[in-house]
């Protein structure tokens, strides 16, 4: 979420939609789109995964198959980086500056 969050602030998101990402498609900062988008996410970040169905089918109607591709393709990016770091203990870059997703304790067994 570190360098995501750069990326969505030059992007010229504000700064209160970055951090409602943490409060998830639930909140009200975000549009129906984009509720749907972070479901696709939420489910696909779920162990084990599970993808809202509704929620696909609604943004594939709106934009499309390929837009579904870079959707899925994104998240899996974003999965596979966030839990590589988690693995390895790694801690954000500061490209945020913590004004994004808190990342959870690290549970060791």
């Amino acid at each position: 979420m570190d360098i995501t969050a750069h990326f969505a602030r030059e992007a010229k998101l504000t700064a209160a939609k970055v951090a409602a990402v943490g409060n998830g498609s639930a909140d009200p900062a975000f549009d129906a789109a984009e509720a749907d988008a972070l479901r696709i996410a939420e489910g696909m970040s779920a162990t084990p995964a599970h993808i809202d169905e509704g929620a696909f089918a609604r943004l594939r109607t709106a934009y499309g198959d390929p837009a579904m591709v870079e959707l899925a393709a994104a998240v899996a990016a974003e999965n596979f980086s966030a839990r590589f770091n988690h693995a390895f203990d790694i801690p954000p870059a500061g490209f945020a500056e913590g004004a994004a997703c808190a990342l959870p304790p690290r549970k060791n067994p």
